[in-house]
């Protein structure tokens, strides 16, 4: 169902303008803005309210904001703007930006006269494909240790023998198994998916001491790790597991089901060797190809608002999400949940848009599977993995190494000197 806000036109000019070169022509202020976009419910009327509060400060422009399913928001815009028609302003996915650019349907930023410093240079990195900046950051994206208030008495672990420690206590933990869902760990045991040259070095330890720890895990009481991520929600709504690793695009509706009082958000535990790393993305503002000059200029304007201080801070509140202005405080007495996120956000691998992160996520899948089923070891699984990505891209692979490991070595050493 589409829906369209329409707000009056009146023409009054705003002494604000100043991060946006040529913005201050009045034929950039009189006009309308299209914006499509999938929110739905509390979270669409929430942005309304924006709408109504840019109307505000600029009476001149008409915002006609359009409401699409989910499912159906890609494709309208992509068959629309193929004609020439469709919005000024997507707010789309991150994973959406390789096909659309390559398309021309979407416009590089790179020559908008943005202020860096308004966004989060994490969040700006995943939204860079081919050397080009398509799109703006709305808010950011990751993964957290979502828990259940009524089942969790305690304060929620803050490594993963802790996390062990209370799941053999009788507490219930959900682990999702899938490449992308359970990549958190791999930097909790000093790894990481590429190095500064786009080569994949999931062989170096970090990957399969994660999937050792995992393999021991899934064996341990009340821990329950499947691939099927559907089923773990499921298990969590239905109050079956107190603790569930989920993204938090899931916070909105968990809210809205349980109440605020009742969800909690804790950053991921951490492994032996670092803090946990879980990936980044971006929910993009994306131009489009099929706009003015001037309209793009009035969308610029609108972008810069709703990325603002205060904007950014009503978005955390009324809808969940991360805020992707670096300079937003978030209170955790009012919106605590938002808090863990952001505090997990600061430890974070970004989702680069390059071919090797789709290929390593897509085959990714198959390490955990016959490693948790007892069809590779660790290391078989990590070596297959980072060769078939590198091989297909034309990278050597590094020698396997186990440097990253943090096993436990038993043992004294004894030291002289003449102290």
């Amino acid at each position: 169902m589409v829906r369209f806000l329409f707000l009056t036109v009146l023409v009054v000019l705003s002494s604000a303008l100043t991060s946006c070169g040529g913005l201050r022509d009045s034929t950039v202020l009189e006009g309308r803005i299209l914006l499509w976009h999938a929110w739905q419910g509390s979270e669409a009327e929430t942005l309304n309210n924006l709408i109504d509060k840019f109307h505000d400060i600029y009476p001149g422009i008409t915002v006609i904001s359009s409401s699409y399913a989910p499912e159906d928001l890609e494709h309208e815009f992509r068959d629309k703007s193929s004609q020439g028609l469709g919005p000024d302003l997507l707010i789309g996915e991150q994973m959406w930006i390789p096909e659309l650019a390559d398309e021309l349907l979407i416009q590089p930023m790179d020559e908008t006269n943005i202020d860096p410093e308004r966004y989060l240079s994490s969040a700006l990195t995943t939204l860079r494909y081919q050397g080009k900046l398509y799109g703006l950051p709305l808010s950011v994206q990751t993964w957290g240790l979502y828990y259940n208030k009524r089942l969790v008495k305690t304060e929620p672990p803050h490594t993963l023998d802790a996390l062990l420690e209370q799941a053999e206590g009788g507490v219930k933990v959900a682990i999702n198994t899938n490449f992308a869902d359970a990549f958190w760990g791999i930097q909790a045991f000093g790894g990481q998916l590429m190095d500064e040259n786009g080569r994949v070095v999931l062989n170096q330890g970090g990957f399969t001491n994660w999937l050792d720890w995992l393999v021991e895990a899934q064996n341990a009481p009340n821990i329950i790790m499947s691939s099927d991520g559907e089923m773990l929600e499921t298990l969590f709504r239905d109050g079956e597991v107190a603790y569930y690793v989920g993204r938090s695009t899931k916070l909105h509706d968990f809210q809205e089901a349980f109440g605020e009082d009742t969800i909690g958000v804790a950053p991921l535990p951490s492994g032996p060797t670092d803090l946990a790393g879980p990936f980044l993305e971006a929910e993009p503002l994306l131009l489009s190809s099929a706009s003015s000059p001037v309209q793009t200029k009035r969308a610029l304007l609108l972008i810069e608002f709703l990325t603002n201080i205060e904007q950014q801070r009503k978005l955390a509140q009324q809808t969940g999400r991360i805020p992707a202005n670096p300079q937003v405080r978030i209170d955790r007495r009012v919106s605590p949940a938002v808090a863990g996120f952001v505090e997990q956000s600061k430890s974070v691998a970004p989702l680069l848009l390059i071919p090797q992160t789709f290929d390593a996520i897509a085959m990714g899948q198959d390490a955990y599977v016959q490693t948790l089923e007892g069809m590779l070891t660790s290391v078989e699984a990590a070596n297959r993995l980072t060769e078939h990505v590198n091989s297909k891209f034309g990278y050597e692979s590094l020698p396997a190494s186990l440097l990253a490991t943090a096993c436990p070595i038993g043992g004294y050493i004894e030291i002289w000197h003449s102290w």
